[in-house]
């Protein structure tokens, strides 16, 4: 038989113990389809032992190019105007703004002076801290590192080179005001 998480350990969340329990199910159709799934179905778990409601109006952009952060935040504010708008010019900063409180959505640029995107993404993914929704923006990126954020909960990759309002519209119109 499966062991009882909550018969070892009796102040484990309910959830979590049954997340275990389909984890470990002998019936293969029993377990959580994919590992992305139990991400998901974990960070449900973290965020209501933290407590902690993610506004669904809050947006976060990390960009250290102060002329592309004012760009996007009046993007933002323009499509998404009762919005909580936060602008971080470094990961670590953005770090900091995450123990405050979650966005709901996050726009963040890969190059970063202290840390890249993909390194913010990768501690945000081990914290069990994530947004509803996240926004890669640089000025290139190889398939590799499209592969990776993809893995690290990133719904879009826009380049900068092109012209970022017309995809950046559509997410903020899609997360945030529908």
């Amino acid at each position: 038989p499966i062991p009882s998480v909550r018969a070892l350990r009796p102040d484990a969340p309910q959830e979590l113990a049954a997340l275990l329990k389909e984890m470990l199910a002998k019936d293969p159709a029993k377990r959580p389809s994919s590992a992305q799934e139990v991400l998901w179905r974990l960070r449900a778990v973290a965020k209501q032992l933290s407590g902690r409601s993610v506004p669904r109006s809050s947006i976060m952009i990390v960009e250290d190019d102060p002329d592309m952060a004012q760009l996007v935040a009046s993007f933002c504010a323009q499509w998404a105007p009762t919005a909580t708008i936060r602008v971080c010019t470094t990961g670590s900063q953005a770090l900091a703004e995450f123990e405050k409180s979650v966005p709901y959505l996050l726009i963040i640029d890969l190059h970063l002076p202290d840390m890249s995107g993909i390194e913010v993404m990768m501690y945000l993914q081990g914290a069990a801290v994530a947004p509803a929704a996240v926004v890669a923006l640089s000025g290139s990126a190889e398939q590799r590192d499209l592969d990776l954020l993809s893995h690290l909960g990133v719904n879009c990759f826009i380049t900068k080179t092109e012209d970022i309002s017309e995809p950046l519209e559509q997410i903020v119109r899609n997360v945030i005001v529908s």
